[in-house]
């Protein structure tokens, strides 16, 4: 790449440094956390693709470039605001709005039609305008310092001295419509896997919980801590739930939403399930009542 160096692009980036919008969506106090992975424990059959690398101390689902990777769950709660959160790592020499290196696009969606997230990142003084954290629109462009937003800055690849990486730590609300949620993690970019790459990590879903009444107050205590062991396991899982928890049935579905187990009975905050007859592979614990619901994964070994 030539350098480049333009008055108007000095400008934008004091102005952009000056005025970065407040646009961060964040984790409602009152949502209840259904799924959760920051990929230190081994990766399960609900991603696409079980690439890891170790980034910054951190085991890191990735890195890509333009293979999207998809984030499959059965079974989850309809018609219910949903919050996703994660973190994703812009690796190398990503070009953001630039028309003749880039643009490099990061996308979030639950289908082709459903998007959460379109937007561009820069890590470099050669381009160093991007779109985040604003949207990406090629008909009104949004233009920001590089790495503007980014949660922490460095050289953690390794692989070029040129150019910074950035992390960001992202949420997005949204609606979910379907049972089946699927949420694909991707990228253009226009560069191959040695100039520019993307991971993903601490990745985690939340539901907003309905309004409690006095009358099951307490029941809202149980979900705040599980405690599911062994996992993985070969023969037998013990469920605790903490809190006077009473009334809670549990299903069991494969990584495909197939439903396994029809119904567990959770008795005063406890059950022990039987495993031995599972296909080894990943399944899901879904434990319910009429307030609220929670997902847990769990591996069946030999």
């Amino acid at each position: 790449m030539q350098k480049v160096t333009c008055t108007c692009i000095a400008l934008i980036l004091l102005f952009s440094m000056l005025s970065i919008p407040a646009f961060t969506q964040k984790k409602s106090e009152t949502a209840k956390e259904i799924y959760s992975e920051d990929f230190e424990r081994g990766l399960g059959s609900e991603w696409s693709n079980s690439r890891t690398t170790r980034l910054d101390k951190s085991t890191v689902l990735g890195t890509f470039n333009e293979s999207p990777v998809t984030l499959t769950l059965p079974n989850t709660p309809v018609n219910v605001s949903m919050t996703l959160c994660f973190d994703v790592w812009v690796m190398d020499s990503w070009d953001g709005n630039s028309d003749i290196h880039g643009p490099d696009v990061f996308s979030v969606a639950l289908s082709p039609d459903r998007t959460l997230l379109s937007t561009t990142f820069s890590n470099t003084y050669d381009d160093p305008i991007q779109s985040y954290p604003k949207t990406y629109n090629e008909e009104k462009m949004e233009n920001h310092a590089f790495t503007t937003g980014a949660a922490k800055t460095g050289e953690f690849n390794g692989r070029f001295t040129d150019f910074t990486d950035a992390k960001y730590e992202i949420c997005r609300t949204f609606l979910n419509t379907d049972d089946l949620l699927n949420i694909t993690f991707a990228a253009h970019l226009t560069q191959g896997m040695s100039d520019e790459s993307f991971g993903i990590d601490n990745v985690s879903i939340s539901i907003e919980q309905p309004t409690v009444k006095t009358n099951i107050t307490g029941q809202f205590q149980c979900l705040e801590q599980i405690s599911l062991s062994p996992n993985p396991a070969k023969n037998d899982i013990r469920l605790s739930l903490a809190g006077a928890c009473e009334h809670f049935k549990g299903s069991i579905y494969d990584a495909l939403g197939k439903l396994i187990v029809a119904e567990i009975n959770v008795i005063n905050g406890e059950a022990a399930i039987n495993i031995s007859q599972l296909s080894e592979g990943t399944y899901f614990l879904h434990l319910t009542d009429d307030a609220e619901t929670s997902i847990h994964r769990f591996v069946k070994v030999k």
